[in-house]
């Protein structure tokens, strides 16, 4: 390989570090987000799963407190 040759192939690999560099850090960047989206996903679908049961149980405490047919007889 000549001299010249040689340093364009160093500098061409040296801009597609740079570049495979500055890929990384967007994606890390957006890994990021993600998990901070998923993370908020999970806390509201743990808020609504206690609302859920505490629809839940409220039904069944007001299904117990009404009278049952044969004793309003």
């Amino acid at each position: 390989m000549e001299p010249d040759n040689a340093q364009a192939a160093m500098a061409d690999l040296e801009e597609a570090v740079k570049e495979l560099g500055t890929e990384l850090d967007r994606l890390t960047q957006n890994i990021d987000a993600v998990t901070e989206y998923q993370s908020s996903v999970l806390r509201v679908s743990k808020v609504l799963c206690a609302w859920m049961e505490n629809i839940e149980a409220l039904a069944k405490h007001r299904k117990k407190l009404q009278p049952s047919p044969s004793s309003t007889y």
